[in-house]
């Protein structure tokens, strides 16, 4: 397979991560206002959904990888970054929003454990 066949894999994979890092701000907006434990619950099943749809795709991921003699996970991609500017800039873009979102779960993980306390 190609740089273009891990192309379309990672952008499914930001597409994604895009999708639930919106489910962390909804999840947060929630958590800071007069929520109901049915919204958190159902909200939190979404969030889940879209943390299982992430997992599959780092799989394809790091299959298209290993079937390109590359490294799997972040030193994959940091491989993958030097096949095409294209591909440089996309792991960038993931790189970031997935920062963003590892931030926004942790905030929302000490915003739940609060009010659990």
């Amino acid at each position: 397979m190609s740089s273009t066949a891990l192309l379309s894999l990672i952008q499914a994979e930001f597409d994604l991560m895009q999708h639930f890092l919106f489910s962390l701000e909804k999840e947060n907006e929630l958590l800071l206002s007069n929520y109901s434990n049915d919204d958190l619950y159902d909200h939190t099943e979404l969030k889940n959904h879209y943390a299982d749809q992430l997992n599959q795709a780092a799989e394809q991921r790091d299959n298209q990888l290993t079937a390109m003699g590359m490294p799997t996970a972040r030193d994959g991609l940091l491989a993958a970054q030097s096949l095409s500017d294209e591909l440089d800039q996309l792991v960038q873009q993931l790189f970031d929003i997935t920062e963003q979102a590892r931030t926004l779960n942790e905030q929302n993980g000490l915003l739940i454990q609060t009010y659990l306390n």
